[in-house]
């Protein structure tokens, strides 16, 4: 995978497991519908974003923040996993304080 590959996969994934769903925007579809994938050298690489532009007219600005929004590099999981570790969140009395009275 390449960064941008990753991204398109972890939202089909997404997709899949149905955890989200599309709203009804025929540019949205139509930008996600643009992306395809090719296995090069048995890896996966996303369509370039320039012959998706000549497909679909424009750039697909809304399906890139869509991917965008799902994509949590496997790197970046593991250093928040291990920042807390050990920890136990417990709040402060007046964090809660007005809970009481």
């Amino acid at each position: 995978f390449n960064k941008r590959a990753e991204m398109y996969w972890r939202l089909r994934e997404q997709f899949e497991r149905g955890t989200i769903s599309l709203p009804d925007d025929p540019d949205l579809q139509d930008q996600l519908g643009a992306m395809r994938c090719e296995f090069v050298k048995s890896k996966v690489k996303i369509v370039d974003k320039k012959k998706i532009m000549h497909e679909i007219g424009h750039s697909p600005d809304e399906a890139e923040a869509l991917a965008l929004t799902y994509f949590y590099p496997d790197t970046m999981a593991s250093k928040v996993t291990a920042s807390r570790r050990g920890r136990e969140h417990v709040p402060s009395r007046s964090a809660t304080a007005w809970m009481a009275g």
